[in-house]
């Protein structure tokens, strides 16, 4: 009877089906054809800064912290503070 001890090694096999990403966790270097199965840990949430189109599991790791344009006071977080202080300033003129 032959047994398979895994010591095979398949480079580049016309058809040979992997993860062919080679950032993946599981990246297969002889595989040739992608099936999909690749997994590329990262932020998944498109909200975040650090947002990563090619995560296919969220790793924890995303960043909400970032101002942005509606961060008035600069504290790194879009919240009800901001708010109150736009809306204190909200039809006063603007002087120098």
């Amino acid at each position: 009877m032959i047994a398979d001890d895994g010591s095979c090694i398949y480079v580049n096999c016309p058809g040979f089906e992997g993860c062919t990403n080679p950032d993946a966790e599981n990246y297969h270097p002889g595989a040739s054809v992608d099936d999909g199965s690749c997994v590329v840990g990262g932020c998944t949430y498109s909200a975040a800064a650090n947002y990563n189109l090619e995560a296919t599991i969220d790793d924890g790791s995303c960043d909400f912290n970032a101002s942005g344009p509606t961060d008035f006071n600069n504290d790194g977080v879009t919240a009800i503070s901001d708010l109150l202080f736009f809306v204190s300033y909200f039809g006063q003129a603007c002087t120098e």
